[in-house]
This record gives structure tokens, sequence and C-alpha cells, in this order.
């Protein structure tokens, strides 16, 4: 079936797809630092070159504001005086239905692998894994697959394999996105570069698309604790290198997608780029934060976590030390209780962070999602720092309490089996055995 279709790239993970005289966008992130002011978009966006009085379809990846970003949803609802619908994963949280609807926006739950009609020749498909989701959007004859930064597990690898085994327009993150490891580790840091190199080949090898559009890594790292991670970003001229056999096109805002002969607009892409990230990075200093307000927010999340959580699975007594002080939080969701110590136990102590950063951890529903992304921080215990924050990302999305209401007694027995082995393997780590 035919039917008008223009594509272009807008910015970061945004795309605009014009069908047929209305517009859909993907991830709209048009301005302002996102993650707790740790990231910055790399060039904002040319909006002069869409017409947004057509914008009807919005599709949400998940959660992360470089991809649910209110205030651009909030400016775009503004601007949009006609019919207005986000499209996301299906989850049992509604915290999302309920901010989107409060900006007076239409939501419909995307149901996995089930394709949904936006409108005559329009649709897409979710493939969910985790907290994150991949989209087939289906224009016309064309198939678009919109991967942003989602590791699919191969089980849905294998789903969208089987309801779309052509693939003409593939979107994928093209550089590291979040903590890898500590800036004193570069063989960590070369490691995970080396990592998503190896995830471009693959993921490219399963869908085979015909054309790759390597995005949704248009960012610099913005924080004073953060900004090494701008030495260790892979260079879309890296990508294009490891792999020559892959049909790339390298997009700048405003460019729409082309269908042959792009190498010369690539030539003059990839130089642009080059000076667009080689542009220094002004970096935000941390804000001081009182040791008062970081205990008061300590024994707030504790008293919730005791509430929230069956003891079993509390995680045991854990340190923080705050860079500026060299104090420490001992945190103890088992004990339900938190101090400010003169130090840090040694040997409970998961990291060293900035007073600031801990306490947006502390205070907010998604701040251990968040801290984990600033990479603003140095990890001393990985199993300790891994567990915590683990533990307190459950507060948000669901606990083993949770669960268990709905799974029965036998469901806990398990879990609790999984469990002492899960202890056990971290107690022999620990002891390096």
């Amino acid at each position: 079936m035919c039917c008008f279709m223009d594509i272009r790239f807008v910015a970061h993970a945004a795309i605009a797809i014009e069908h047929e005289g209305s517009l859909l966008l993907t991830d709209p992130w048009f301005e302002g630092k996102i993650f707790n002011n740790s990231w910055s978009l790399v060039e904002p966006p040319d909006l002069s070159r869409l017409d947004l009085s057509r914008l009807r379809h919005i599709l949400i990846s998940h959660e992360h504001p470089d991809h649910l970003h209110f205030p651009t949803l909030r400016k775009l609802r503004e601007r949009v005086s006609g019919p207005l619908t986000v499209y996301y994963r299906a989850q049992e949280n509604k915290n999302v239905r309920e901010a989107v609807e409060k900006l007076g926006i239409e939501l419909v739950e995307l149901v996995p692998h089930e394709e949904c009609k936006l409108e005559s020749g329009l649709t897409v498909t979710g493939f969910p894994t985790r907290q994150d989701a991949a989209q087939v959007i289906r224009v016309g004859d064309r198939m678009i697959l919109n991967q942003n930064d989602c590791r699919l597990i191969p089980e849905e690898v294998a789903a969208l394999r089987r309801m779309y085994p052509r693939i003409d327009l593939w979107l994928f993150q093209f550089s590291l996105a979040g903590y890898y490891a500590n800036e004193d580790d570069p063989a960590g840091l070369s490691r995970a570069r080396a990592t998503h190199l190896r995830l471009v080949g693959e993921y490219f090898e399963a869908f085979r698309p015909e054309i790759f559009v390597p995005y949704a890594s248009f960012v610099r790292f913005c924080k004073e604790s953060n900004a090494y991670m701008n030495k260790w970003s892979l260079d879309l001229g890296e990508v294009v290198e490891a792999f020559p056999g892959i049909p790339t096109q390298i997009l700048r805002p405003g460019d729409r997608v082309l269908w042959s002969d792009w190498s010369a607009r690539n030539k003059e892409n990839l130089a642009a780029w080059r000076t667009a990230f080689a542009r220094e990075v002004k970096e935000e200093p941390h804000k001081k934060v009182d040791g008062e307000e970081i205990l008061q927010a300590a024994n707030k999340l504790v008293r919730e976590g005791v509430e929230r959580e069956l003891r079993p699975f509390r995680p045991p007594e854990t340190h923080f030390q705050i860079r500026e002080t060299g104090h420490a939080l001992a945190i103890d969701f088992a004990k339900g209780r938190a101090a400010v110590l003169s130090g840090p136990d040694r040997d409970k102590l998961a990291g060293v962070l900035p007073g600031e950063e801990l306490l947006y951890f502390l205070k907010f529903p998604w701040g251990a999602d968040t801290l984990n992304i600033t990479a603003c921080f140095r990890v001393t215990n990985a199993h300790r720092w891994g567990r915590l924050l683990r533990f307190r990302h459950s507060l948000y999305l669901g606990t083993e309490k949770d669960l268990y209401r709905k799974r029965g007694l036998f469901w806990l027995m398990g879990r609790f089996a999984r469990g002492v082995a899960n202890r056990t393997r971290a107690i022999l780590f620990e002891r390096g055995a």
C-alpha cells in the first residue's frame, strides 16, 4: 500500500514521521538538563521544519527523561490545539498514565506483541524488555524498528523477527549511557565500549535492516563528577568504521531519511557531529547539601522500606561515603535505622558520591535508577552497591511483599530458597572465594 511518508531526525531519540497530513513523534526531549542535571543535549532540535499543529501521536519507549520528558510534553500540549495521544507500554504502575493525563493528553497502553492502529496505514507494536521497550512502526509498507536504547532479550528478538521478518529502518543507540565502571578503571570502560559495538553487530545480524540510523546517544555528561564519561563515548565515525558492511545513515537535526544515495551527506554529517561533540562541556558543580537533610531523607526512606518489604528481603547495613565531607550515611533496612557517621566502616562501604546525588537517591522514588545513569559516583563494593540500589528501586516498581500477596506461600518459599543461594554466593564473593 502506498502512502505519503516523510521521516525526519529531530533530536537524540526523537524522530518525526509525517503520514497523510498527521505527525507522529517518538521520545521527544527538546530542552533542559535531565537525570538530576547530569545530562545535556549535544544540540537542540530544529523544530522549524516540523508543523507541530499536525502532531497527533507521541510514542514513548520507556520512563527515562531522555525519552519521557514531561516539560517537553507540556510544551507540545500547549502548541497543539487538537487531540493528542501518547502510546506507552502496558504496566501495573499507573504513575505514567496519571502524569500524562494530568497534562491533558490521552494515554493508550500498548499490549505486548499486539499491533495497535493509530490511523489508517499507521500502526505500532511494542516489544517490552524489563523497563524498556522497542517498537515497530508500520507506515504503509515500510517497517521502522525504533529500538532506542533497549537491550532486547533473546525471546523478544525472536518474537519481533517472527512478526516482522523485514525491517526497512532500524534506529538504535550508538554510544554509552550511564555507569559502566569507575573513572580510574580504563579497562572496564574499554570493555563497555567493545561490548556496545558487539551489540550493534549482533542486533544488525538479527534484524538485517535495509538502513541503520545510529541515534539515542546525542548527549553530554555535564556534571563535574561524570564528565569523564565524555572521553569514553563512542564516536559516530567509530561505529561506521567498525561495521563497513552495515548500511549506516548519519542524520543531523531536521534531516530527512533517504532511501538511497546518502554517502555524500554522511561525510558532511560526520564532520558536523565531530565538531559538535568536540565543543567544551560546561560542567555543573554539585550543590552543597546539609547532613541533617540527608539523614531526614534516609529515615523517611527506611520507614517506607520497613513498611513495604518483608524483613528477609531488606538489605543489611550499608554505608555511602559523602565525597565533600568524608562522613558516611549508614542505612540499615534490615534493622530499620539510619545514621550519619564521621566515617565509613570499610567492610560495609558500597561507594563514594556527592551529597547532592545521595540526597536525590534518597528522596525520589526513581532515585536509584537516576543515580546509576548519572555515573556521579565511585563504587567500592559492587555487590553491596547493586543490592541497595535494586532494593530502593523495588520500592518504586514493586517489592517481594507485593509479589507474595499476588502469588502466595509457595512462591514465597521458593523465593526464600533463592535468597539463601544468592546470599551464599555473595559471602563467597566478598571473601574472594
